[in-house]
């Protein structure tokens, strides 16, 4: 009997845990790495971001790789630019940072990317 209730105490203190790092409970700010395709309930689950694809755009006079992601909210989907070191505009609540980018190698295939989100 004491074994039930003590892995019955176990399980709530792992979901508590779940629930207050991943749930509505999560704190700003939220650092999450994707590979390019993949995503990932954001800002205390006020939005799903996918990370579209890495692109090169034109940024303080020379070219640096960002991220396009896209953030979904309330039914409806904002694709961002996100380049490295700056928040992106605020979108379904959240600002979205692009903190590293890695490109395909010998460890990977896909480009994965570190994400900063933040939110109110």
């Amino acid at each position: 009997m004491k074994a039930v209730l003590l892995a019955g105490a176990v399980m709530l203190v792992v979901v508590a845990m779940y629930v207050f790092a991943k749930g509505p409970g999560a704190t700003s700010p939220q650092r999450l790495t994707l590979t390019a395709g993949a995503s990932a309930k954001v800002g205390g689950d006020r939005a799903t971001m996918w990370f579209a694809q890495p692109s090169d755009v034109f940024e303080g006079g020379r070219v640096v790789t960002a991220a396009v992601v896209s953030l979904t909210c309330k039914g409806k989907e904002t694709s961002v630019n996100v380049v490295p070191g700056k928040p992106s505009e605020e979108v379904c609540g959240v600002r979205v940072r692009l903190l590293s980018m890695t490109e395909p190698g010998a460890e990977s295939r896909v480009f994965k990317g570190v994400f900063e989100v933040t939110w109110l």
